[in-house]
């Protein structure tokens, strides 16, 4: 979805990219409901890589409708319906629960990836301003997913480790981006070497964990 959706281009019609784009964000959002707020980033993108039609965005709405209208419509014949919208749709924005514990290798692999974030912002920034037009808005874009997918985070039951697993995709773009152009090796080679030895550290002492749990 996210490549058709980075794709749009403002000369073409694109309305069977659209409605692909929708369609596999409502299939995603099937298995893992979180994900339909990639939806929003449907939206985003038809603002910033197109032109205002109503047909692009009645096909959007019509794609990301389709399966839900299908799996309920296999629900209701089964007389089922209320147990899919409770269980699918209310259960995880209602019923919260924080089991967000973890060990002191976490917070130092998630504090390694936050500096490194800081050292990102303005060359990416810097990016956005000095690109093409095309290629800066799409990475004004994927500035728009980071957020979006950090907001998922609020639609499901649960708050674990795992549910931030979505902003990995937009994070490793904006991570990338930065290896890339920036300036001075010895800094990005320094940083990324942090980076490493703090995830081998966090495996290693995860290992010890699950050796120890045996």
């Amino acid at each position: 979805a996210l490549h058709k959706l980075l794709n749009f281009r403002t000369t073409e019609k694109a309305f069977p990219r659209i409605f692909d784009t929708a369609f596999l964000i409502s299939i995603s959002s099937l298995f893992y409901y979180p994900s339909i707020a990639m939806y929003l980033l449907l939206c985003v993108a038809l603002v910033v890589l197109r032109s205002f039609n109503w047909r692009e965005w009645a096909i959007s709405i019509i794609g990301v409708s389709l399966p839900y209208i299908f799996v309920m419509t296999w629900y209701f014949w089964f007389d089922q319906f209320e147990i899919f919208i409770s269980e699918k749709i209310f259960h995880p924005v209602m019923m919260k629960s924080f089991p967000f514990h973890n060990d002191t290798s976490f917070y130092i692999l998630g504090g390694a990836l936050v500096i490194l974030c800081l050292f990102a912002l303005l060359p990416y920034i810097r990016q956005i301003a000095l690109n093409t037009v095309q290629i800066g808005k799409r990475l004004f874009i994927i500035t728009w997913f980071v957020f979006l997918s950090l907001a998922a985070v609020f639609l499901v039951p649960d708050y674990t480790v795992i549910h931030f697993s979505l902003v990995a995709i937009p994070l490793s773009i904006y991570l990338a981006n930065y290896f890339q152009n920036s300036k001075y090796r010895w800094i990005r080679e320094f940083i990324f070497l942090i980076l490493l030895l703090s995830i081998l550290y966090h495996h290693l002492v995860r290992m010890d964990v699950i050796v120890g749990y045996f």
